[in-house]
């Protein structure tokens, strides 16, 4: 898939994401608003059937300027009204913590106040009712507040503000994997696509080299030598033989994919083996000068493991180190043991690895740009193939390494 094309997904499911939860949080606000407006209608309803009552119960029996026998400040039984309150917001379903008093019409004298609030700390947002009284030619009104009216409100919002937040947050945590699947997706075709290009130009220079030498053996006759037919016969040898080891090393890492790869442990000699491989990758391919120093350490180097795949390993530690330094390499393979097992080091004085590509060379198909050093063959697949040797062996594999100073490759082998 075209970059252009993945952006344009990407821009196009990030605005509609961003709409999406725009138009969640709009939702939100109404809801909540309505909500207010359906617990200040409850509300006002409750009062109003609590004041009538009340003016049922509580009514003058002695003489028309005085609701009751009470200070005559007061013309209401507080008790009742509280209780009377308490009923009717229960039946409207509004159980929540609520204040009242009450005040003069004119002045705003307050005559009563529950819980002792004071007027000046009731909002404004209070519900108003007149406390209307024939035989008191004074207004009076009640004045109720609920302090824990937002609480209550999202309280009965709670359910489908669950709701709402579990599936917004699935469509970002859907968005995001599918980004970033689209943007592995697109990393693994650049990959795929120079793996292929590297295998292209991996058979190609052996095939090409076994068709040129074939052709001069069909154009042989009596007269032509036996040192030519051989030159040319042992041309053609080596390149099937690098053929079939390009061919055994994708088979490799192809057995390792689904995971039936079988290892043939034997006791082997650590030190022996190294010394063998590097010996014969050097005579078989070294084109520059190359100074390998050993510093073995380890006392004890003899462990179970197998044979060819462990030569692999080495051989590929070393290819690389030849093949990434500028020019005559200088190599060092240092081997120790530690509590457990043994370690093996391939040191280097290369080019060196940032530390965010450190993170990603045992990748599958990954290679390190080769900066100012060309031409450095390979498939991508070396270190892959180190590592998932290494730790089919119960090891472990890392990196030390400094750009433009070398790297130096850690190889763990557990004795059992």
């Amino acid at each position: 898939m075209k970059t252009r094309i993945i952006k344009i997904i990407i821009l196009l499911s990030a605005i509609s994401l961003i709409g999406l939860l725009v138009t969640q949080l709009f939702w939100i606000k109404n809801a909540f608003k309505q909500s207010e407006e359906l617990f200040d209608s409850r509300v006002s309803v409750a009062i109003k059937q609590a004041l009538d009552e009340i003016s049922i119960i509580d009514a003058p029996t002695e003489n028309h300027y005085h609701c009751s026998h009470r200070d005559s400040n007061l013309f209401v039984n507080t008790h009742i009204l509280d209780s009377l309150l308490k009923v009717h917001f229960l039946n409207h379903k509004l159980d929540s913590v609520f204040e009242f008093s009450i005040v003069k019409c004119k002045g705003g004298t307050e005559l009563y106040s529950k819980s002792g609030v004071l007027r000046e700390r009731i909002p404004s947002a209070c519900h108003t009712a007149g406390l209307s009284c024939i035989w008191k030619p004074e207004c009076y009104n009640l004045e109720v507040y609920f302090p824990q009216k937002q609480n209550f409100i999202l309280l009965g919002l709670s359910a489908w503000l669950l709701f709402s937040l579990v599936f917004i947050l699935i469509v970002i945590f859907s968005f995001t994997y599918i980004v970033l699947k689209l943007i592995k997706q697109k990393k693994i075709s650049e990959i795929k696509n120079d793996f292929i290009n590297n295998m292209t130009h991996e058979f190609k220079t052996p095939i090409s080299t076994i068709s040129i030498a074939s052709e001069v053996l069909l154009k042989t006759d009596q007269k032509t030598s036996i040192s030519r037919i051989a030159k040319y016969s042992n041309i053609i040898y080596d390149e099937n033989q690098r053929l079939k080891n390009l061919v055994d090393k994708i088979l490799q890492i192809a057995l390792i994919e689904k995971e039936d790869l079988k290892l043939n442990k034997i006791e082997l000699d650590l030190h022996k083996l190294i010394q063998e491989t590097i010996a014969n990758l050097c005579l078989e391919h070294c084109t520059k000068e190359v100074s390998v120093n050993y510093h073995f350490e380890a006392k004890n180097f003899m462990l179970k493991a197998d044979k060819i795949h462990l030569e692999n390993v080495v051989t590929n530690l070393v290819n690389n180190a030849y093949k990434y330094s500028k020019n005559s390499p200088d190599i060092e393979i240092f081997t120790k043991n530690v509590h457990s097992g043994i370690v093996f080091s391939v040191k280097d004085k290369g080019e060196g690895i940032s530390s965010e590509m450190q993170k990603q060379i045992f990748e599958k198909f990954y290679r390190v740009p080769t900066g100012n050093i060309h031409n450095v063959k390979g498939f991508g697949l070396g270190l892959y193939y180190v590592k998932s040797i290494v730790e089919s062996h119960g090891g472990t594999v890392t990196v030390d390494s400094v750009l433009g100073e070398g790297s130096t490759f850690h190889v763990f082998l557990p004795f059992e």
